[in-house]
């Protein structure tokens, strides 16, 4: 078995899905989603009481990322500190970090270093009309290319006499926020009763998304799909109702594709002409990595047994027994971070290894 290099980090990730890295040329992914970044070969995070880290894989070296000389990382004066940091991405050398604040949502824009920040956008967070409340919240970011993508979520409260009621209807609305224009842009909006939407990655041509909503009978209902970045059209590929729901039929984009598992099958549809193929048979779940699409074609839980493949140059290879299966939720230029215990998945205490290592 390849030794695995195990590491420390304080990260509390609430969906193990894709998110942009550093770079501003490219589709590769990075799993570490909002709270974690990968930039080069270092995992920048929010850590211990608000104050962000910066964890070299090469060396092991864990700081706070603090420009200040003997800093105790304790007060707002230190340039680590972000206790409301609800996502970190990092674009053409910049470090952003999207924050809550009292009554509206800042984005700030920072060195490298943690030094030179600065508010660079806001957005309100609540707002009323004669007759309603408005409470707005920010979720599931997205950057590629310096345009952040993000959900806002609106839930509408009527009001009766100046009685405020609790109202099911929600908003949900994707925007893009351009870091070089400085501008922020409507892409899709929707109304749903008790309405979740998730981003789940993102490329050039389109966004994937899963939707959680009531539908008309009150049952829950979960449509998987991407939203093109050309018309803001949404595009639902695969949709579930009641017991039939599954959090498991992950949908990623990647280049000009869209790949999605449907009736045990993983699917390649064409985001431009909508044509679609089987790719794969006998598909359990699949994931992408490092512009790779991995399949799984075993899941025993129970003995922690699992088969993984890969597409490569339009072929499927076996991942290696000796790198355990172990599914990959982040990656940097040269390390891929796996679950370090399939039994006991911890995701402040992941292994990494050589990505090199984990295809051979």
């Amino acid at each position: 078995m390849k030794k695995h290099l195990t590491v420390i980090m304080l990260i509390a990730l609430a969906f193990l899905v894709s998110c942009a890295n550093g770079s501003d040329n490219t589709d590769r992914v990075n799993l570490l989603d909002g709270i974690g970044v990968a930039y080069n070969d270092i995992i920048i995070y929010n850590g211990v009481n608000g104050v962000i880290y910066a964890l070299d894989l090469t060396t092991q070296a864990n700081a706070p990322l603090c420009v200040r000389p003997n800093c105790a990382h304790t007060d707002d004066s230190c340039s680590a500190r972000a206790v409301s940091a609800k996502m970190l991405t990092v674009y053409q050398d910049s470090l952003f970090m999207l924050c809550d604040e009292e009554e509206y949502v800042a984005l700030y824009k920072c060195g490298m270093d943690g030094g030179d920040r600065r508010r660079i956008f806001t957005m309100e967070t609540s707002s009323r009309t004669d007759n309603a409340y408005y409470l707005m919240s920010v979720s599931s970011v997205k950057q590629l290319d310096g345009k952040l993508y993000f959900v806002v979520k609106t839930i509408v409260h009527e009001e009766n006499d100046g009685v405020i009621a609790q109202s099911e209807l929600v908003k949900l609305d994707v925007f893009c926020y351009d870091f070089t224009a400085n501008k922020k842009t409507a892409i899709y909006q929707t109304e749903l009763p008790n309405g979740i939407m998730n981003l789940l990655s993102v490329s050039k041509k389109a966004i994937s998304y899963s939707l959680f909503y009531d539908d008309a009978h009150g049952d829950l209902t979960c449509e998987y799909g991407y939203i093109s970045l050309n018309d803001g059209e949404s595009v639902a590929v695969n949709t579930t109702t009641g017991s039939t729901v599954s959090s498991a039929n992950n949908i990623y984009v990647s280049g000009d594709y869209c790949y999605y598992i449907g009736d045990g099958d993983l699917y390649r549809l064409d985001i431009d002409t909508r044509g679609k193929q089987v790719v794969f048979e006998g598909a359990l779940d699949m994931f992408l990595a490092d512009n790779t699409v991995f399949v799984y074609t075993k899941q025993d839980w129970a003995n922690n047994e699992f088969e993984l493949s890969y597409l490569k140059n339009e072929k499927w290879v076996r991942v290696s027994d000796d790198t355990e299966q172990k599914q990959i939720f982040g990656e940097t230029e040269n390390y891929f971070i796996v679950s370090s215990d399939y039994s006991n998945y911890e995701p402040w205490n992941p292994a990494i290894i050589l990505k090199t290592e984990y295809y051979n």
